[in-house]
């Protein structure tokens, strides 16, 4: 036939795009955080008393086991490491045991952020 035209398929063409470049259009994994570390947090808050009123939202990490979908929990998106502990203004009373303390926040080794502001330690 004179003057046809031939087709392609782009079928192909989009199968290899896709295959080469999957990685750039992948959503990256959500990662839960490590147990150790949901632990060790869990024990540095129970160290001290929260006073009410005050909102206190660390009292709701213990509903879910997840740390890093915490309130005021930052984790690494692509290990699920804590990287960010900010527990600034939550009415948090007690002694802050440096020894004690140090040897809890030691389970969370990637922790770059730490604020405790708007607190009342007392030594």
């Amino acid at each position: 036939m004179k003057g046809s035209v031939k087709s392609f398929s782009l079928i192909p063409i989009s199968f290899c795009f896709l295959f080469l470049f999957r990685d750039e259009f992948a959503v990256p994994a959500r990662h839960l955080c490590h147990p150790q570390q949901r632990e060790a947090i869990l024990e540095f808050k129970n160290e001290f008393q929260i006073q009410k009123p005050c909102s206190g939202w660390t009292v709701s990490w213990v509903n879910n086991s997840d740390c890093c979908s915490w309130d005021g929990i930052a984790c690494d998106a692509t290990f699920g490491d804590v990287i960010e502990l900010n527990l600034g203004g939550n009415c948090i009373h007690g002694e802050l045991n440096s020894k004690n303390t140090i040897l809890k926040l030691q389970s969370l080794p990637f922790l770059e952020t730490l604020n405790l502001a708007g607190n009342y330690f007392s030594d």
